[in-house]
């Protein structure tokens, strides 16, 4: 039995704010890519605490990387995540928002 993926909500006018603004990681001009901290396949949403402005550069290298290698290469942005209420479980290599 196959079982249908559940309809996602997207938030078109947070997606459109999101890529007017400057890329939270390096600083360049927008647009930006919004990208979702916990990935929209992975049940991520479309919401303001986990969609960030992304250049496309710094978007690609998160997704090539990995979440995990991507901030210990950029400290500010984990800080960033950090004051914002996500959990960084470094040694169990989660990712996550309460």
């Amino acid at each position: 039995m196959i079982i249908p993926k559940p309809a996602r909500f997207k938030n078109e006018a947070l997606l459109e704010r999101i890529r007017q603004m400057p890329c939270i990681v390096c600083g360049a001009p927008g647009p930006s890519d919004p990208s979702h901290i916990k990935s929209r396949g992975a049940g991520g949403g479309d919401t303001e605490h986990n969609c960030v402005p992304m250049c496309r550069d710094c978007h690609c290298e998160w997704g090539r990387k990995g979440w995990y290698t991507f901030l210990g290469q950029h400290i500010a942005f984990a800080d960033w995540l950090l004051d914002h209420g996500w959990d960084i479980d470094v040694f169990n290599r989660k990712l996550s928002h309460p």
